[in-house]
């Protein structure tokens, strides 16, 4: 029966809870107030309020792509899934390394041509009005994903944290009411400050958990010994939306294309995440721009990526070996909610252990939760504040103070409008969440094109990027596990299911949408449209020209790139089964593990050398570390 609420705080371990939870937000309260006093004695810019340090550059752009996942997502793929969902901590080198190929060029771009945000580069770069508002569209698809499910889980957690006593619906709307107040309260540079720190309550929380089941399972020894015999346990298998294959607890050799087909070009469309004009604006942003090669090769790709892999085996698969995780944690009735309800019971499942630990970890999963939704809102109000400000209907009729005064007075409206009908969608269709995020990242990689245009080919026209995007679009709503609905709406049987022949609905957009793109290139160009585009073009071949590296490093780093995607993701992973074949550590689960952070490991290098020596990522000159910290 659930406890009165009354009586949870003289339990010890809620004791704890309230009490670590009332100094979070203390501390949160305090330093809005404080950064925002200082915000308006300075005077209020809509500009000026956006720019942060080099610390906030690099913690909050890296949290952003893996801070929910490593500690809701991962593990509980690994835990009701098997060993093979392993394969999706190899996303930490596909996502930066997204970042390192486009992220740099948009910045000097905006930076050179005073653009506030990617949709007025995209715009005035191509010249249409039209594609602005269809990147401001595939940014809005993800961003109601994720912040959907970042309510559900917001929601389920509380539910079971606290003994049954709030419902679900209950904790998603209050969280909701607290982030989207947030939101709208503090400045861009105010949240970030706070979210550095709540980035390291992250980091402590999850290493705080994986070492208690770790500890719990005997050690290092005892923890390799309990995985040896780990295969045998039956787990039930378990997947959202079908984005990858199902494997089997005991290891399968990799084999192209039948199985794992589906896994390699799902991590390629996953580097939509950064590719996602959403995560530019954020980048636009930044005082420092040196801090993004190190957030993209040290922490996306080192620091996550070790979560990923290490951290994910001591929370999924030791869940197991001690099992701290009930079964009744599968008996959910939709998807979603078995999915996330696994590290809120885990956790619950820890309280009579350590009621201090209870305490300290339930407001880290908070922290993370409250940081990622804050930031994603705050990132839709900039945004449209950003487009606004320059928006002809506006900026024809007022001055400029007016227009950003009554851009950001829009912006607040549209996002509070926005929160509440996520909401209750979140409420009546909470299984939607999933395949909404997934679609959000699928339509964000359609910016392929448009990207390569922008960044490195002046022959893409802005009537072909604007085809090539709708036809994507359309094909990734053709080819994702919408292909169901869309049937029964046209009362048609289509041809191919969800991601035909294996290959994941983004990549399959990407493919139509180059194709499109390259064919009406070809008859719709034109002198005035080539020499504006030559005119960005020309900017960046001046920067670069004194930055080419010794020429030796170019198609070495293409030789190591081509590798690692042949061996580490692609069709020459089927090495893997012979690796595993050996036994060479006595268990091949553990062997499997092993593989898997080799080409971690072999990736961050990748990583670096596009980073640093090739200079794709890094800028010249020092940055100024010390006064630059937020």
């Amino acid at each position: 029966m659930p406890l009165n609420p009354l009586n949870l705080m003289v339990e010890p371990q809620y004791f704890w809870l309230f009490l670590f939870i009332g100094l979070y937000f203390g501390f949160c309260i305090f330093f809005t107030l404080l950064k925002n006093m200082s915000v308006f004695e300075n005077g209020y810019s809509l500009e000026r309020d956006y720019k942060y340090g080099y610390l906030s550059s690099i913690l909050t752009s890296s949290a952003l792509c893996f801070s929910a996942w490593c500690f809701l997502g991962q593990p509980a793929l690994i835990y009701h899934g098997g060993s093979g969902y392993g394969f999706i901590a190899l996303a930490s080198i596909t996502i930066p390394f997204a970042g390192i190929l486009f992220l740099k060029r948009q910045i000097l771009l905006c930076s050179h041509f005073g653009f506030l945000s990617p949709s007025e580069l995209y715009g005035s770069y191509f010249q249409s009005a039209t594609l602005r508002l269809l990147i401001l569209s595939v940014s809005l698809v993800l961003i109601v994903g994720c912040f959907g499910l970042l309510l559900l889980s917001a929601g389920i957690f509380i539910h079971h944290v606290f003994d049954g006593t709030i419902s679900p619906i209950t904790g998603m709307a209050g969280f909701c009411f607290l982030i989207t107040l947030h939101s709208l309260v503090s400045h861009y540079r105010t949240f970030l400050f706070i979210a550095s720190f709540q980035f390291f309550l992250f980091i402590v929380g999850l290493f705080s958990l994986s070492m208690i089941i770790f500890v719990l399972s005997g050690g290092f020894d005892g923890f390799v010994d309990e995985l040896t015999n780990l295969p045998s346990r039956e787990v039930p298998l378990f997947q959202v939306g079908s984005l990858v294959p199902q494997y089997s607890q005991e290891v399968e050799p990799l084999s192209f294309p039948s199985k794992h087909l589906l896994t390699f070009t799902f991590l390629i469309g996953l580097m939509g995440l950064q590719m996602s004009p959403l995560f530019t604006i954020h980048a636009l942003q930044a005082r420092d721009p040196n801090a993004f090669a190190p957030g993209q090769v040290w922490w996306c790709g080192c620091l996550f990526g070790g979560i990923l892999i290490a951290v994910s085996i001591f929370i999924g698969q030791g869940t197991q070996i001690v099992q701290l995780a009930p079964t009744s944690s599968l008996d959910a009735s939709h998807e979603t909610e078995r999915y996330l309800n696994f590290v809120p019971q885990l956790i619950k499942n820890i309280q009579a252990l350590s009621p201090f630990l209870f305490g300290f970890i339930s407001l880290s999963v908070i922290a993370v939760l409250h940081m990622t939704a804050v930031l994603l809102l705050k990132l839709l109000l900039n945004m449209i504040a950003l487009d606004l400000s320059k928006a002809s209907i506006f900026t024809t009729r007022f001055d400029q103070e007016t227009v950003r005064g009554t851009a950001y007075v829009l912006a607040v409206l549209f996002c509070t409008l926005f929160a509440f009908i996520t909401l209750v969608l979140a409420i009546n269709f909470p299984n939607a969440f999933p395949l909404l995020t997934t679609l959000g990242i699928a339509f964000s990689f359609q910016m392929v094109p448009a990207l390569i245009g922008v960044c490195y080919v002046p022959l893409f026209t802005g009537r072909a990027i604007l085809a090539g995007l709708i036809a994507g679009i359309i094909v990734v709503l053709l080819t994702d596990q919408t292909n169901g609905g869309i049937s029964a709406v046209l009362e048609i049987q289509l041809p191919f299911g969800p991601h035909p022949y294996s290959i994941y609905s983004a990549v399959w957009g990407a493919l139509v949408n180059l194709m499109v793109v390259i064919f009406v290139s070809s008859f719709t160009q034109n002198r005035n449209g080539l020499e504006r585009r030559a005119e960005f073009h020309h900017f960046l071949e001046t920067y670069f020209k004194n930055q080419t590296p010794r020429p030796f490093l170019l198609p070495f780093a293409w030789a190591v790139t081509f590798v690692w995607f042949f061996f580490a993701i692609g069709p020459g992973s089927s090495v893997q089964s012979a690796f595993l074949a050996f036994d060479l550590f006595g268990s091949q689960l553990l062997s499997f593990w092993i593989w898997l952070g080799f080409w971690w490991a072999f990736g961050v290098f990748m990583l670096w050398l596009w980073a640093y020596p090739l200079q794709l990522s890094r800028f010249s000159g020092k940055s100024s570390f010390l006064s630059r910290l937020f």
